[in-house]
Parts: C-alpha cells; structure tokens; sequence
C-alpha cells in the first residue's frame, strides 16, 4: 500500500518523470502532448509545477504522475501506477507507509544557449 507522504513524494517528482521517461527536460516552454489520443505537430503541453500536473492547451488532457504512468505502462490499478512512477524516478516504495530515502537524481542538461557567446578580441 501506498502512503499518503509517498503519494505525495511521488507527486512532487513529476519534472523528473517527465525527464527520465518522456526526455522533456525543459519545463520553462511547451512541448508535444503526451495523451495517446492526440496526434501532436505542435507543442501544446505546459507543466504547472504549483498541481504537479501537466496540461494540453489544444485537445484539454491533463494528467499528474500517476495517470502518465498508467497510460505509458498500461496499467489502471493505483498501486501498480504508483509501482511504475515510482520505478521511472528511481524511488523505492515500502509498505510500511514511512518517509522514503531521498532517490538519486540524475542531472538534468542545462539547453544550449541559442546563440553562440561572442568571442572577445
């Protein structure tokens, strides 16, 4: 079973869910939908890191880290969403319901500039 603090851990690492399985490491700009449903040229999707949740501004899907989990995984259980989230951001869930160790996080890429720095003469 999963407690309500690993819940909202879990909540709380979205950014890194969207990272590790989608490779969306800029949460600053849009980025493609990730709903199955919705066949994306466009960049429509935000993240709003106050729900921890991200939004398609052109079909309206929304979606926390659990739902993205069972979408990605196929699976509609809340526990085995909470397992796939939990796997996809390296937390490791016990059943006693206590605070889990902090997971490694990997380093995220800062983007390139998008132009090249001057060069001083």
């Amino acid at each position: 079973m999963v407690s309500d603090l690993q819940r909202e851990e879990l909540r709380a690492m979205m950014a890194d869910y969207l990272a590790n399985v989608h490779g969306v490491t800029d949460l600053s700009r849009a980025f493609r939908c990730l709903s199955p449903d919705h066949e994306d040229r466009h960049p429509s999707m935000t993240f709003d890191k106050k729900t921890n949740r991200v939004r398609c501004w052109s079909c309206d899907f929304s979606a926390d880290i659990f739902e993205l989990a069972g979408i990605d995984n196929g699976v509609t259980s809340f526990p085995e969403k909470a397992a796939k989230a939990a796997e996809a951001v390296g937390m490791k869930l016990d059943g006693n319901g206590k605070k889990s160790e902090k997971p490694w996080k990997p380093k995220r890429k800062k983007p390139a500039p998008p132009f090249p720095e001057p060069s001083e003469r």
